[in-house]
């Protein structure tokens, strides 16, 4: 009798120090993923960094060139390659879709929420509200997206006219935390 008394109990032993190694290897896993998350979160917050101060140079650039024809003196005729360089919308279909791959990895399904709660918005207001997310100032903002930083301000008006009563609520709690309420 003593002997199978003693066997239950180093079985009952065995079998809770197995548990307990079990829920340590779990939470180790569950620890070990959570890191692997943040650091693919971080690099991708570094990567969209990395890509609007790109952008900014190239408007920076742009800019500068546009600056230095229009002291020239005698004035030039422009080369139609030139006059396309400074009339080109700096964030094309092209730029916006790796942009929006690279906000999509910070901010994931931010695009496709709100275009389930609000179908009606244009790709304009779709654009502002990403870089507003962002808070890029509206003269970034309209480098950026070649208009005048009246067009933003307009923009933004009718999307809030378009979003409703609740417009400001939604707009605030979308650039907060990336929640868009109905």
């Amino acid at each position: 009798m003593p002997l199978v008394r003693n066997i239950i109990l180093i079985a009952a032993l065995l079998l809770v120090l197995a548990g307990w190694y079990a829920f340590r290897q779990n939470q180790r896993k569950r620890l070990q993923e959570k890191q692997v998350l943040l650091e693919q979160q971080q690099r991708a917050e570094q990567l969209l960094v990395q890509y609007m101060t790109h952008l900014q140079e190239k408007n920076q650039l742009i800019e500068s060139i546009s600056a230095e024809l229009n002291q020239v003196e005698p004035p030039i005729s422009p080369n139609p390659s030139i006059e396309g360089l400074l009339n080109r919308v700096i964030l094309t279909d092209a730029d916006w879709q790796q942009f929006k791959s690279l906000f999509e990895d910070v901010h994931p399904g931010f695009f496709s929420t709100l275009r389930n709660r609000h179908p009606d918005l244009t790709r304009a207001e779709v654009r502002l509200l990403a870089l507003l997310k962002l808070r890029i100032d509206t003269g970034q903002m309209s480098r950026m997206l070649g208009i005048s930083p009246e067009s933003i301000h307009k923009t933004k008006y009718r999307m809030l006219k378009k979003l409703g009563d609740n417009a400001q609520s939604t707009l605030v709690a979308l650039l907060a935390n990336g929640e868009v309420r109905s």
